[in-house]
């Protein structure tokens, strides 16, 4: 049975002017629309979310949800013409079969039932020929622009040169933003890519109050049993330069105060 799925609307921020003058966003059409419906107001100064849009999503929309499982099959997105900072101004919309979770409320199933399988995207290439920051700065945006993972493997290339190879695991509709991330931020020529699959432990993240702060942990569960847990490693970052405090010590305390509480 085919379905609309969406996570909460944006809604935006600051004010809108119409034919009844200037008021806060959401205007007073899109805030009846959107009554009993998840929403949040966003740090962008704008409309995001017209009457129009309000109309059509409240209509079709069946499930609100920022994790539904599913197979990623077909993609396309819509862009508009204002220009915004903080966020590009597009809609994507994507077609996919769900996967159903098993009984006891774990993984999909999918694969033995205890993982999930998904098909994702490597895209690769050999560089011999850039200085050697720019292979870090560009690790650092093809994470911060989502891709699974990204990784370089020191290559001995023709006429005896050292390089590199860059790889970079994404999703499929990421693929070819990722491969133009690759094309503007390194001196390749060319990216090569193949789809694989792979199998995912369900997953994760939670809340954790500790002496220092809120700390997230990522948390892996195989059939429903936690075999993994860690605290998030940006939020021991940002508090241990905050509070001047070696990143070690307090990643050994984080996990002493887990296995003490007994996390669950």
């Amino acid at each position: 049975m085919e379905s609309f799925d969406s996570a909460p609307l944006n809604l935006g921020g600051g004010t809108v002017t119409f034919s009844h003058g200037t008021w806060p966003v959401p205007a007073p059409a899109t805030a009846e629309m959107v009554t009993g419906f998840p929403v949040f107001l966003g740090q962008v100064q704008a409309e995001l979310t017209t009457p129009t849009g309000a109309a059509i999503v409240t209509t079709l929309v069946e499930e609100w949800s920022t994790s539904s499982v599913f197979r990623y099959e077909k993609w396309g997105f819509g862009a508009g013409d204002r220009e915004f900072e903080e966020i590009p101004n597009m809609l994507r919309l994507v077609l996919g079969r769900r996967m159903e979770a098993d009984a006891s409320g774990g993984a999909p199933a999918e694969g033995n039932g205890a993982w999930q399988e998904e098909e994702i995207c490597l895209l690769e290439a050999n560089i011999d020929d850039m200085d050697g920051e720019m292979f870090g700065h560009f690790l650092e945006l093809a994470l911060r622009e989502n891709a699974l993972d990204a990784y370089f493997t020191p290559l001995q290339m023709k006429k005896g040169r050292p390089g590199v190879k860059i790889s970079v695991l994404c999703q499929q509709p990421d693929r070819e933003r990722m491969a133009e991330l690759i094309f503007r931020e390194t001196t390749t020529l060319g990216v090569r890519w193949s789809p694989w699959k792979r199998w995912i432990l369900s997953r994760e993240l939670k809340p954790m109050e500790t002496e220092y702060g809120t700390v997230t942990l990522k948390i892996a569960r195989y059939k429903g049993e936690i075999v993994s847990m860690a605290p998030e490693y940006e939020d021991l970052k940002a508090i241990a330069e905050r509070l001047d405090i070696p990143l070690k010590t307090l990643r050994r305390n984080i996990l002493k105060q887990i296995i003490d509480q007994g996390y669950e």
